[in-house]
């Protein structure tokens, strides 16, 4: 659903985050199935399981609800893309620098639509 894409062998695919290991990392802090990932991001439960399965990587609109449930789960400290493709586990609680290097996979729009998104959800939670 969406604008999801599938990911390749090259050179992009290797910048991507490991969406599949952030999902795995919420699921296992919060107890949910890959149904109520799929609610909460708003796609389909098939979506979830390609994503887990490397078969595809979430839209821009799954990947802001993905950060969110990742804060909320406070996991954003614990997976982070090395550049290679593959993760490696952090240990200095660097939630922001976690942030900050999904945020620099992001392209100049969908990093300013994720940062307007951001501030909506501070401004709405103030009240």
């Amino acid at each position: 659903m969406g604008s999801d894409t599938r990911q390749g062998h090259g050179s992009d695919a290797s910048r991507e985050a490991d969406w599949a290991a952030l999902v795995q990392r919420i699921q296992k802090r919060m107890y949910l199935s890959q149904l109520d990932i799929a609610t909460r991001c708003r796609v389909a439960r098939q979506t979830v399981s390609a994503w887990l399965h490397h078969r595809r990587s979430p839209g821009l609109y799954a990947k802001r609800a993905l950060l969110a449930l990742a804060a909320e789960a406070g996991v954003l400290d614990e997976t982070v893309a090395t550049g290679d493709g593959s993760t490696a586990r952090r240990d200095d609680g660097s939630d922001a620098r976690q942030l900050q290097i999904l945020m620099d996979q992001l392209s100049p729009e969908a990093r300013r639509e994720v940062l307007e998104f951001a501030r909506f959800r501070v401004l709405r939670e103030r009240g």
